[in-house]
């Protein structure tokens, strides 16, 4: 027997779990309140240059076109490239380190700062491929959806070997000497919005995942992956409705009844929650919750360029550290502030695809870390943009950024809130900040209203694209087995 199933939210969560459960032959509605769909990956175009707004990074390319061959797609709607450089890291003395997969360029690179690091290199990524196939098969794999799949056998074994005790920023220590290596790689902490000094070591399986199975770009940019997903689900017959904020779900009991949408009652027999699951407690006509700032991940302050020139030495993706990484996270998750010297990094998908730039113009995507905050006071200032612009031409190496600028659009955290629904503009509700929440996600069966389900970055198994699309699949699973049983 089928279902009629909304989805609130046309995320990557959203709409990857609408694609899988209209395959299984369910009545599926998407509902999404803004005019496009992707939740915090969009695309946004303006005088003549074009940007992805969102994940830039893409890894695990497989899960995608998993969705295209369970809707019958061809996988060239995907046409995923591998990197040869992931990404460059610059540092404050000056020194440059290229993250290459290519195993031995990257341990030559990794000589130029530390010839002991180099020789650690190998060690290193041996025990991240350990992590990451443990997390695979007792993790990744397993909604934990109901008591027995927390009493699996070989879980807690599983759990003591992937470091959930042991701080990210020390289980580095333990494998390299140099500063800005260990900065270059305590960076995965931010994967998921948190410090590298208080995330469980296990996220830097992460390693694994970008030296292991590659770092890849889409032509086009990163919102191809929207286009692909949204063919998809029309395919599977997802009925896709934008411009539909739903208000409330509806309940009897603590038993869904359906949900109120543009002031209209629609029974349905199961709801996805695609969006963070912190927010989505307005739903059910309950308050936000007040979280201590540690518990939540943090938020970005981002700045799409519009450029009259070219930059040719600027690779693909580019990191450019400050002198002390540690005030970062204290200005983060402590003082609630945008970092006095931060962590910059600049996308530049022109130097990957030749089509992204027109009559030497680029379009360049920066990104700095701030505090997650419903307060737009700090960072919609002029002189703040104004700081920034100036740290892009002289850390950044930017020569005449501003006088060459034709488009320059801010997203601020209170921005990211407005469109996507994300709680106190974080990016990945609750931060990985300590064993508990980094492990221990929203669940994907809400306690609260029987037939109700979440998906997404702040739901099990985490924040990223790759987790998102693994976390729909599952929850796609548990969601037709309660239709099953229901029936």
């Amino acid at each position: 027997m089928t279902s009629r199933i909304a989805i609130i939210g046309a995320g990557i969560g959203g709409l990857s779990a609408s694609i899988r459960l209209a395959a299984k032959g369910h009545t599926v509605d998407l509902y999404e309140k803004n005019a496009e769909v992707g939740g915090k990956l969009w695309r946004y175009e303006n005088a003549g240059y074009s940007f992805s707004y969102g994940p830039s990074t893409l890894t695990m390319p497989w899960l995608f076109h998993d969705l295209l061959d369970v809707a019958e797609c061809p996988s060239s709607l995907l046409p995923y490239q591998r990197l040869r450089l992931h990404h460059r890291n610059h540092f404050a003395d000056g020194s440059v380190l290229d993250a290459v997969p290519d195993r031995e360029q990257m341990q030559d690179n990794l000589a130029t700062l530390s010839a002991a690091d180099a020789r650690a290199w190998p060690l290193y990524l041996a025990e991240t491929k350990r992590m990451y196939e443990l997390s695979q098969s007792h993790f990744f794999n397993n909604s934990f959806s109901s008591i027995r799949h927390y009493l699996h056998r070989g879980l807690p074994s599983a759990l003591a070997r992937v470091h959930p005790l042991l701080p990210m920023q020390s289980f580095h220590a333990r494998y390299f000497q140099d500063k800005r290596v260990r900065m270059s790689l305590d960076r995965y902490a931010t994967y998921v919005g948190s410090s590298p000094a208080q995330t469980p070591a296990t996220i830097a399986l992460i390693a694994h995942i970008e030296f292991g199975t590659g770092v890849y770009y889409l032509p086009g940019g990163s919102a191809t992956l929207l286009d692909a997903l949204l063919h998809a689900a029309v395919k599977v017959g997802v009925n896709v409705h934008t411009n539909s904020p739903v208000d409330r779900v509806l309940q009897r009991h603590r038993s869904l009844t359906g949900i109120r949408v543009r002031g209209e009652n629609v029974p349905y027999d199961a709801v996805v929650i695609g969006f963070d699951a912190l927010t989505a407690e307005t739903l059910f006509d309950r308050p936000l919750p007040a979280l201590p700032v540690q518990a939540v991940s943090h938020s970005g302050l981002v700045a799409l360029l519009g450029v009259r020139r070219e930059y040719p030495d600027l690779p693909h993706h580019s990191v450019f550290f400050p002198q002390t990484y540690e005030a970062e996270f204290q200005a983060l998750f402590r003082d609630q502030k945008v970092p006095e010297n931060p962590t910059i990094y600049i996308c530049n998908p022109a130097a990957s695809d030749a089509t992204l730039s027109h009559h030497g113009r680029t379009s360049l995507f920066v990104l700095i870390n701030a505090p997650s905050s419903s307060d737009n006071s700090e960072w919609a200032t002029d002189d703040m943009k104004e700081r920034i612009l100036q740290l892009l031409e002289r850390r950044c190496h930017l020569s005449d950024l501003r006088q060459n600028l034709d488009l320059c659009q801010w997203v601020t955290p209170v921005d990211l809130a407005r469109r996507t629904g994300a709680y106190r503009g974080s990016i990945y509700g609750p931060s990985s900040n300590g064993t508990r929440r980094a492990l221990m996600r929203t669940p994907m069966v809400s306690r609260h209203c029987r037939g109700v389900f979440y998906v997404g970055g702040s739901t099990h198994p985490g924040g990223g694209t790759p987790m998102v699309a693994i976390g729909a699949k599952l929850a796609a699973e548990v969601v037709h087995a309660y239709s099953e049983r229901r029936h």
